[in-house]
């Protein structure tokens, strides 16, 4: 079997990436609403969101799907992002701005996390961490 071009791994891999993330975006919004007002209920029958969770045809770890679904409530329901802007973004960047971004910033880190590296994310981040953390005093 030919070796396929580097390049055209490179590419294909960056477009499974994507679509990888954009189908994350869709699972969040899909168990949110499943979990809002226990909808999954009506749907499957099951008495627990651990028991639906747990479907063989389901099967998402209980930390995945808070994960997935606090990331939605944040940005796209309180913080009103448009799902299709949060595609191209890593999960756990999206974690990380759910945990502290403002309808005043929230574009901007979004903005942050589609071009940095993670590691120039975080070092990002660290610095405003830093800046919030101070004392009055310090600042």
């Amino acid at each position: 079997m030919p070796l396929m071009n580097p390049f055209k791994l490179y590419e294909s891999l960056k477009q499974i990436v994507h679509s990888s993330r954009a189908h994350f975006i869709e699972k969040a919004e899909l168990l949110y609403k499943l979990y809002d007002k226990k909808t999954y209920k009506k749907a499957t029958g099951e008495e627990s969101w651990t028991s639906f969770l747990a479907d063989p045809d389901i099967s998402i770890a209980p930390s995945k799907d808070y994960t997935a679904r606090k990331i939605y409530k944040k940005l796209v329901v309180d913080l009103n992002i448009p799902k299709q802007q949060l595609w191209g973004i890593d999960y756990q960047k999206l974690d990380m701005i759910a945990n502290f971004a403002t309808k005043k910033d929230v574009k901007e880190w979004l903005d942050k996390a589609k071009a940095l590296s993670r590691s120039d994310f975080l070092t990002s981040l660290k610095k405003v961490e830093s800046l919030i953390c101070k004392p009055e005093h310090d600042k």
